[in-house]
């Protein structure tokens, strides 16, 4: 359907075998081949030429999930950056109120934890998931890991 530069790289937006937008960066592609003799009108694929300028976010967006949305704290610390009438770093991004501890609630929607997780690591420990839950408890496995990678990559210091 179209190029696409993302997040540093470039991507082909195309429309697979089962009619679902997909992403494949462009470095990837080792062959492209025809599907069919059938061809497109800009008619057929309109719908997704939609979906490309309204809900991709980011090269980890997927568009044959349903959209879910995170409810995300930022501390004291960074919420002058997530506050009402900033910039938003994700397109989906809505202030929702900032507390009385000077704290801001937003909301972000995702279609899958890969798509927005990266995002909240760069603000640690100042990004906190609050819903949905199991958002929250992938990213508490993910936080596991890094931990864990971090003691191996200690011991392996030690040696």
């Amino acid at each position: 359907i179209k190029l696409v530069f993302v997040d540093n790289n470039w991507y082909l937006a195309y429309v697979d075998s089962n009619d679902a937008l997909r992403l494949a960066r462009v470095s990837f592609i080792e062959s492209v081949k025809y599907a069919s003799k059938n061809s497109f009108q800009k008619s057929s694929i309109k719908k997704h030429l939609n979906d490309l300028e309204t809900k991709l976010q980011n090269a980890m967006t997927r568009f044959d999930k349903e959209q879910q949305i995170a409810t995300i704290k930022a501390t004291s610390h960074v919420a002058k950056y997530f506050e009402k009438d900033m910039k938003k770093f994700l397109s989906s991004q809505k202030f929702q109120e900032k507390l009385d501890d000077g704290s801001v609630i937003f909301t972000v929607s995702y279609t899958q934890p890969l798509e927005i997780l990266p995002f909240i690591q760069k603000w640690l420990p100042d990004l906190i998931v609050l819903e949905p839950l199991e958002l929250k408890e992938h990213y508490k496995v993910k936080i596991q890991q890094m931990l864990e990678n971090l003691d191996n990559f200690r011991h392996l210091l030690s040696i």
